[in-house]
């Protein structure tokens, strides 16, 4: 299950940086 909820974690993470990339750019 850990690995479930890191994959989770990193995933958001992935996104959130996605967003503010794009919200910059």
């Amino acid at each position: 299950m850990n690995l479930h909820h890191s994959s989770l974690r990193g995933d958001l993470r992935f996104e959130n940086r996605n967003a503010i990339g794009r919200f910059r750019s």
